[in-house]
């Protein structure tokens, strides 16, 4: 079988709303950074909205699952945002396996059910520094960011910090090694679609959607929401697509 013939998607999250308290000093265990009753629950209904679409579009195609996840923890040592938003997600792709919906089964077995990977970090950069440059840039840091203004892109560089383009590529690395993975599950599971869950942050979420996936007119002043679900779907090898905003794009990995 050759590779183009690989049938695979992609889902990436945004975490949903999480605990943002400060925990005591000296706390070992607190509910900061873990999602809220809220956040679960519209994750959880971002996640069946998510399954229900894939359904859809590839009925009569088993569904199979596997969930990465951004490793970042609140305050470096609390609640993991993007872990538990992942878990929840898979929670709802197991109800949807139980009632034999075209979901075939959860490739992660045991109770993670999600793995951790570097290239769906958010960006590096520390509380303070961050304050800081807020500050300078009165409240628009992240928009220039984005469009990597010449004079923060210097800060970046000084401070060694991702740029868009970084974190952009790091994300592609991650899809290659996706589309390989698929290769290799097309081969042992003829007829089934992959499906890679990937829960990361808004700033990953919105620099991919600008610079990888090539929205850069449409993405100005845009925020992803918590929970918000970007499907991408193999093309041929080599090449994606997905819709944003109503518009359909393809992509070179």
């Amino acid at each position: 079988m050759n590779i183009s013939t690989s049938l695979y998607s992609v889902i990436f999250q945004r975490h949903g709303i999480y605990d943002k308290s400060i925990p005591e000093p000296g706390a070992i265990n607190s509910d900061s950074g873990w999602l809220t009753v809220e956040g679960i629950t519209q994750t959880d209904e971002a996640a069946k909205r998510a399954i229900e679409k894939l359904i859809a579009q590839y009925g009569g195609t088993w569904l199979d699952f596997t969930f990465f996840n951004s490793p970042a923890k609140y305050m470096g040592r609390f609640g993991a945002r993007a872990e538990h938003t992942a878990k929840v997600s898979a929670g709802r792709v197991y109800s949807y396996y139980l009632n034999n919906n075209n979901v075939s089964k959860l490739l992660v077995s045991g109770k993670s059910r999600t793995q951790p990977v570097m290239e769906l970090n958010e960006l590096q950069i520390s509380d303070e520094l961050l304050a800081e440059l807020e500050e300078r840039f009165e409240g628009g840091f992240w928009e220039l960011y984005y469009n990597m203004s010449p004079e923060l892109n210097l800060i970046l560089h000084q401070n060694q910090l991702e740029t868009p383009i970084d974190i952009t590529n790091r994300v592609k690395t991650f899809l290659r090694q996706v589309e390989r993975l698929a290769y290799t599950h097309t081969l042992n599971y003829p007829g089934h679609r992959l499906v890679v869950w990937c829960t990361t942050h808004g700033d990953v979420l919105r620099t991919f959607i600008q610079y990888g996936l090539g929205a850069a007119d449409a993405t100005k002043n845009w925020r992803a929401d918590y929970s918000q679900v970007l499907q991408l779907d193999s093309v041929r090898y080599g090449v994606m697509a997905g819709e944003f905003l109503g518009t359909k794009y393809q992509f070179n990995l």
